[in-house]
Formats: structure tokens, C-alpha cells, sequence
């Protein structure tokens, strides 16, 4: 496309230098009204070849055939409707090209064997197909040449396309063996203790109070397990053309805060769920709150506090509960903190977690609908 393009350009200053000269050298050998209106109508075609090949070409050799007319210099007419030819094999097709040719430059050819009086094969007679056949064929030339490089990028987009394609399909049956996977190892072995937790109730003759609880906590928990394990098992397994699904919301955290008093926690809560928040800061609020109470019950000595408020354009959440020594407390380097900084970035939010002196404190931010952020997870 360049390389057409810069032959055109080339041509137009050509054509416009040849105008110039030749007005000037007609206007100082005073030129009659017949010949100033051929080079007229010659450097219109010039300036319509673009959108009207056909025509122009055939308009400028009938100008130019006007020598019979009027004799005289005919040179700088014959160039421009060589000009206007050459665009038509750029725009129209190979055999309409050929044709035009030979329309322009037949009657030129006739004229020189009759002004010149010379046979058909003499070079003066010859040079007026001679000229148009070197031009069809340069022009026919860029535009095989401008063919092929378009069938090379539609090759090329044909194999990056296939690529991508082919990166989805695998990208597909990998979420389908994960959520294979999930179902078959984790899902099953809840069910599993969900069905021997039911057992142990009904086999114990007089369950205190305490192992009741626990007992019912722990088919508890294993359903809500369960139920999130579908909801994740439909996220792996939907296509492309899906919706997808939010596994959890703030809308379980009330729930959730219950589920941990139920196991016997100390929990004191101030939570505001009213601020609206977007699809991912939904579901990481819910996840933070669980692993973060989660964290608490396992590694706290004490109660446990959790604040829930709304700062400017942030929800943030507060956790913190005492923790007995250095050793007791969940590690930087534990997967529980990854995974809630992970969701939190992801959000586009913020999130620190550390030891203030005898307590563990995390903290998270995350933006409200009004503001959710792009994709910034990895950085």
C-alpha cells in the first residue's frame, strides 16, 4: 500500500510539473485556444483518476487524439493521460485494464503511421504501445505485489486467530479438569464429613450441650462448603458467552459472623453494609471477613473485634484480636494473608495485616461502586 501510494504522489508532481511547463511554454510560443483547453482537460483527468479511472482515461486519450485538430507538441497531454492510466490496474481489473490500453493507445498508434507515414513496426509508429504496455505493467505489477501482501496479512491474522483459539480450547479444558478435580477430591470428602458428623450425633447416647453445637457447626459448615464449591465448580465450568457468577456477597456476612459465634467465639462486631460495592469488591469483603475471623478463632487467646465502615470512597474493614506470643499468630508468609491480599488488590483496594505489640490487627480497604477500579492484580 505504501509503495502504491508513493508512486501516485510521484506522479501527481510529475503531472503538475509537466502542466506548469508546458502552460508556460505555450503562453510564450503563444498557443492557440484548441491546444491550452487539451492540456486543460488532460490535467482534470489527471485530478479525477483516482475516483474515476476508467473515464478519465478515456476522456484524456479523446484530448489528446484532438492533435488531429489542431497539430502540435502533443508530448505533455500524451504523459498525463499515460498518468491517468496507470491508476486504472490499481482499481479495476486485470482484463478491463487491458482494454483501456488498447483504447488510448490504438488511435495513437493509427496517427503515427498516418501524420509520420511509417509501417506499423517503424519505432516512431510503435513507441505509443510500447509506452502504455510498460505502463500497464508496472501499474499490474504493484498491484499483484499489493495483492500478496494482503493475502500475507490475512494469513497471518488467520494464524493468530487460530492461536488464540486454540489458547482458549486448552484454556477451557483446563478450568474443566480443575472443576473435575475440585469435585471429585474436595467436594466429596465434605460430603463425606458432613454424613459422619450426622452419624456421630445419632451413635452418641446423650451428647452434651457443647459437642451438640460443635456436631451442628460442623454439618453446617460442611453445607456451606458445599454450596460454595458449586457455585465455584459453575464459574470454572461456564463458557465464554456466560455471565458470571459472584460465589459469595456481602450479603452472607451477617450469616457468616453468626456461624462463628455459633463455634463458641468471643466476636464483637460494627459492620455498615449499606455502601453500594461492585462485583469484586463483593466477593472479596465476604472472603477477607471469613479468613480473617477464620485467622482469629484459630490463633486468637481472646475476643475477637470486627469493624466494618465506610471512609470517603472506601469500605475498609478492621479485624484485630489478641494473640498470646510471637509464635502463636498466623505468619506473613501464610497462604490465608496471600490470598486476601491477592483479592484485595485485585479489587483495587489495599490491604495490610501484622502483630501491634500482644494483638494481631488486618486492615482493608476496598472502593465503592461509584469508583471501581481496572484490573490492577499484578501489581
Amino acid at each position: 500500500m505504501l509503495a502504491t501510494r508513493t508512486w501516485e504522489l510521484s506522479l501527481d508532481f510529475v503531472a503538475v510539473l509537466m502542466v506548469i511547463i508546458e502552460l508556460s511554454r505555450e503562453l510564450t510560443l503563444g498557443a492557440s485556444i484548441m491546444s491550452l483547453s487539451r492540456l486543460a482537460v488532460a490535467a482534470i483527468c489527471v485530478g479525477l483518476r483516482r475516483k474515476f479511472p476508467v473515464s478519465a482515461s478515456l476522456i484524456g486519450a479523446a484530448a489528446g487524439a484532438g492533435i488531429v485538430l489542431d497539430p502540435g507538441y502533443n508530448l505533455t497531454v500524451w504523459t498525463l493521460v499515460q498518468i491517468c492510466l496507470f491508476s486504472v490496474p490499481l482499481r479495476r481489473s486485470r482484463s478491463l485494464s487491458i482494454i483501456i490500453g488498447i483504447i488510448v493507445c490504438l488511435p495513437q498508434y493509427i496517427l503515427a503511421m498516418v501524420v509520420f507515414k511509417v509501417g506499423p513496426l517503424e519505432p516512431t509508429a510503435l513507441v505509443s504501445p510500447l509506452w502504455t504496455a510498460a505502463v500497464l505493467g508496472i501499474a499490474l505489477s504493484l498491484r499483484n505485489h499489493q495483492n500478496y501482501i494482503s493475502a500475507l496479512n490475512r494469513s497471518a491474522q488467520a494464524a493468530i486467530d487460530a492461536r488464540e483459539s486454540e489458547a482458549m480450547h486448552r484454556m477451557a479444558e483446563e478450568r474443566l479438569r480443575i472443576a473435575r478435580d475440585l469435585h471429585d477430591a474436595v467436594a466429596h470428602n465434605v460430603a463425606v464429613i458432613n454424613v459422619h458428623a450426622g452419624a456421630l450425633e445419632r451413635i452418641i447416647p446423650a451428647p452434651t450441650p457443647a459437642v451438640h453445637n460443635s456436631l451442628t457447626e460442623i454439618s453446617k459448615a460442611c453445607r456451606n462448603v458445599l454450596t460454595e464449591m458449586q457455585d465455584i465448580l459453575s464459574v470454572l465450568r461456564r463458557t465464554e458467552d456466560e455471565p458470571v457468577r459472584t460465589p459469595t456477597s456481602a450479603v452472607g456476612v451477617p450469616a457468616l459472623i453468626d456461624s462463628f459465634r455459633g463455634l463458641g467465639m468471643e466476636l464483637r462486631s460494627d459492620i455498615d453494609l449499606d455502601p453500594p460495592l461492585g462485583a469484586s469488591s463483593d466477593a472479596a469483603l465476604y472472603r477477607i471477613i471469613q479468613e480473617g475471623l477464620t485467622n482469629a478463632h484459630r490463633h486468637g487467646t481472646g475476643a475477637a473485634t470486627l469493624h466494618v465502615y465506610r471512609s470517603g470512597d472506601k469500605l475498609r474493614i478492621d479485624i484485630e484480636n489478641a494473640v498470646a506470643d510471637a509464635g502463636s499468630g498466623p505468619g506473613s508468609g501464610g497462604f490465608g494473608l496471600i490470598g486476601m491480599r491477592e483479592r484485595t488488590i485485585a479489587a483495587g483496594g489495599s490491604f495490610e495485616a501484622g502483630r501491634r505489640q500482644r494483638s494481631f490487627v488486618l486492615r482493608a480497604a476496598l472502593p465503592l461502586a461509584a469508583t471501581e477500579p481496572t484490573e490492577e492484580a499484578g501489581a
